[in-house]
Order: C-alpha cells, then structure tokens, then sequence
C-alpha cells in the first residue's frame, strides 16, 4: 500500500489592485501583481519584464518575475529569476527578507526539477537568513524524504511543527517520513495528530490507516479507511486499503465487494487487483483469481505479490485437473 505523499507548497502572497494605465515602476507593479493575482501570468511577466527594462536593478521586479514563470511551469527560467533575486539583495541595505523568499522559491523550483540536493542547499540558506519559518522547514524536508534521507526529514518536519504545531500537514509530512522508517506507533501517532487538527484530511486518514494494517490493529484501520471514504467517495486508493483490510480478516465477499469497487472507480489500480485476486484464490476460485492476477500484472508486470499470487493459483488449477 502506498501512501500519497502529497506535493511541495509554494506561498505566494500577492495585492490585487485595479488594473490601470501605468508608465511608473510603481504603477505597473501594482498593474503586475493584480495581473498576477488574476492569474494572467503570461500578462504578468510581460509587466515585469517592462519594469526591469526601466529599472534593471529592481530586486522585487524579478521576484515577481520568478513567480509568473514558475506559474507557468518554465522552471529554468524560473530559477534564473530568482538567482537574479538573490544576486541584486546581496546588497541590499532594507534586509534581507525577500532574499529569504527568493531561496525558498528558489528551492521550490529546482526540487519541481527533481535537483533535490540543490533544493536542500537552497531551503538551508533561506533558513540561514529567517530561521523562523516553518514552510520552509517543512519544503526542506520534503525534499529530504524524497531522497531517503528520512532521519533529516523527520528532524525538518519536527522543527517546522516546533515552530507551528497547529499545522495538519506538517503532522501528515512526518508520519509519512517515520512510516517509511518504520516507526509505527510514532507515525500513528503523527496522523492522529493531522486528523485531530484538520478532521477532513483524507490523506492523514489513509495514512492512519495503513500503518493500523501494519500494526495489525485491524479494526481500527478498517475503521480510519472508512473514515476516508466519507471523506472522499471516489478514492479508489481508500477502498483498496480498507479491502485489504477485510481480506486478512478474513471477511472475502465483503473484501471482493471492496476491492471491485476500487477498481470501478480507478481501473488502472494493479493494488486493487492483486488484492482481488488474493481474495478469490482463499474462496477457491481460480480461474477469477488468475484472470486479476493477470491484470494486475499488465498494469504492473514488475508487482511481485501479483506474480507471487498468480503462480500459486495456477499450480493449484493443475493440481485440481490431475
């Protein structure tokens, strides 16, 4: 079972002023950002690329810059823009906060661009500069669990929640991190603390759930699956979980039921089919089982479970024709 590992979060903050006729910097950076928060990003970057004709040296100009090209996925452009960013605050006598900003964007773009360590390097330096910000602890660590290193991400996610408790998924981003560490009863402990949080967090659940199968707390994990589900009706992942479920509980019709319903509504899920197929061959119906075996491995030739699954079913066809 796998667990959705949610995205990395970017915060941009933004005025939304009235459009208007600007031939200042000023004006058009305000012309800019309500461009910008109107999501007109190619509109944007046009505005900002006007302001930097006027005034190259304008380290907010390009900060916005950086922004409408991330929005539009031109990430190489994106990081040269924020590289711009930092290069011009170096010297800059107001401080150093949208250096800071800069960095974090900065890391944001290159961990899109799955250059993981740069981004690490990039979160460090933001953090150098303002050492108070939880999002970028949080980005840092998401970073650090995707190369696997779980033991700095799980001390990432732990200063980003030292620094805002209240935050569901920084909870949600450590159980993840101690799951795949194998660290149960904290990473249980870590989604209980998203739900308790944020009570409609369909991922905390799941992820509360699959721990609780691993721990062999059946129940209660057929009881956070279900949870999911009214949640979110249509996760096709929920209801391969809480099948798994029912299926070491040895409840198959229902675990069929279950797992049939997950592949109504993700017909591409091998999980649900090799569980369908588990589930059919305890019930002695072979031919069933091979033919979800089958699928699960078309859908995942390299699923070993299903292979495992489908060799077992066929010796015991040919046991059955002897």
């Amino acid at each position: 079972m796998r667990i959705q590992i949610f995205p990395l979060l970017l915060a941009l903050c933004l005025a939304t002023p009235q459009i208007v006729v600007a031939q200042t910097t000023e004006e058009l950076s305000q012309q800019g950002k309500a461009a910008q928060a109107a999501k007109d990003y190619p509109q944007a970057e046009a505005i900002w690329r006007h302001v930097l004709q006027i005034d190259p040296n304008n380290d907010s100009a390009y900060y916005n810059l950086a922004l409408a090209l991330h929005r539009q996925n031109r990430l190489d452009e994106a990081v040269s823009a924020y590289q711009s960013v930092i290069e011009l605050s170096a010297n800059d006598t107001f401080g150093n906060s949208l250096d800071a900003v800069a960095y974090v964007g900065l890391g944001v773009a290159l961990a899109a661009q799955n250059k993981l360590t740069e981004a690490v390097v990039a979160y460090r330096d933001a953090l150098e500069i303002n050492p108070e910000s939880a999002i970028t602890y949080h980005n840092m660590g998401l970073a650090l669990r995707a190369q696997n290193k779980l033991d700095e991400a799980i001390a990432a996610y732990r200063s980003a929640i030292a620094l805002n408790s209240q935050n569901a998924e920084f909870h949600y981003a450590l159980g993840n991190a101690l799951y795949y560490r194998n660290q149960l009863d904290e990473a249980a402990s870590a989604y209980r603390k998203a739900t308790e949080i944020n009570p409609n967090s369909t991922v905390a659940y799941m992820g509360l759930g699959v721990t609780l199968y691993y721990q062999n707390k059946l129940d209660e994990a057929a009881a956070a699956y279900s949870r999911a589900i009214q949640l979110s009706s249509t996760s096709g992942s929920a209801y391969t979980g809480l099948g798994d479920v029912l299926r070491v509980q040895n409840k198959l019709d229902q675990a069929i039921a279950t797992y049939q319903q997950a592949i109504s509504l993700d017909p591409d899920s091998a999980e649900a089919y090799t569980g369908l197929g588990s589930a059919l061959k305890v019930q002695n119906k072979l031919n069933e089982a091979i033919a979800a075996y089958r699928q699960a491995l078309k859908l995942n030739p390299n699923n070993t479970v299903a292979n495992s699954g489908l060799n077992d079913a066929l010796r015991a066809q040919k046991t059955l024709k002897q």
